[in-house]
Formats: structure tokens, C-alpha cells, sequence
């Protein structure tokens, strides 16, 4: 179990002085499952926002990913699976900027362009049911790491 706090960059409700943690460590742990493990407590932070972000919003969010991750198909069948929810690749190479973009079109209060998507990568329920008990694990760890008094 990893809580992956090696900056300060967090959620607005999470405390910032918790420590990153790795537990259950052998002699038989590879550098690619830590690897996988620290990637996989990332991603459950984000389902963590994900879940904070969905609590009492009736429709189904579409997950849309950015970045470097979705260069990997392992990677975004994972997050799919960590999220319990289809992801769909970006298409835009600057999406930030496209963000920034449609933020001051919004305020301006022209037309908004629609944003089209890849095909959906669709959890595997086997998959997610596992990540939620990981993610149970993860929070317990971190409430019982977290600092005197937090």
C-alpha cells in the first residue's frame, strides 16, 4: 500500500503534512511493482477526487484524460479500472490551453465547441471491485498515518 505524499500538491481537504508512506515491502518486491504500486495510489487519488466531486451528482461523469498517460493502454485500462468508470483519451495536444480557451469563451458567453473523444476504455468490474478494497486500505492507512490531532 502506497500513500504517494511526496509534495504538497493535494486536494483542498486533505492535510498536507501527511507523510508518503510505502508499506509491504519483501525481499521479493520489484522495482516494477513499486512502480505499479505508486502509479496505482495515484490513480486512486484521483478516484478519491473523483468520488468527492460525484457525491450528489445525479448524471454519470465522463472521464476524459490528458496528458502523458494516455500514451499507455496499460495505463488507462488501469485507471478505468481504478475509477470503475470508462476513460477516453484526449484528443487535444494542448488541452490546458484549450481549457483556458473555452473558460473565457464561456465568460464571454460565445458558443462553446463540443469536444470530441476516443473510444471509451471500460473497467473490468473483477478489476474495480479489487482497486475499491485497495482504496479502503489506502484511506485506512492514511487516517491512521495522518499527524496528531489532523
Amino acid at each position: 500500500t502506497v500513500l504517494p505524499f511526496w509534495t504538497v500538491e493535494r486536494a483542498p481537504t486533505w492535510n498536507e503534512d501527511t507523510a508518503g508512506i510505502v508499506t509491504g515491502l519483501t525481499q521479493n518486491t520489484s522495482a516494477l511493482d513499486l512502480l505499479q504500486a505508486t502509479q496505482e495510489a495515484t490513480f486512486q487519488r484521483i478516484a478519491m477526487i473523483a468520488d468527492a466531486l460525484d457525491d450528489g451528482v445525479s448524471e454519470t461523469p465522463r472521464y476524459i484524460v490528458s496528458g502523458g498517460v494516455q500514451n499507455s493502454v496499460t495505463a488507462m485500462r488501469r485507471l478505468a479500472d481504478v475509477l470503475g468508470q470508462p476513460v477516453y483519451a484526449n484528443p487535444e495536444k494542448e488541452a490546458s490551453l484549450r481549457g483556458a480557451a473555452v473558460f473565457a469563451m464561456e465568460k464571454l458567453g460565445l458558443p462553446l465547441p463540443e469536444l470530441t473523444a476516443g473510444r471509451a476504455l471500460r473497467p473490468l468490474e473483477k478489476n474495480a471491485a479489487l482497486y475499491r478494497e485497495q482504496r479502503d486500505r489506502q484511506r485506512d492507512l492514511e487516517q491512521r498515518m495522518s499527524p496528531r490531532g489532523q
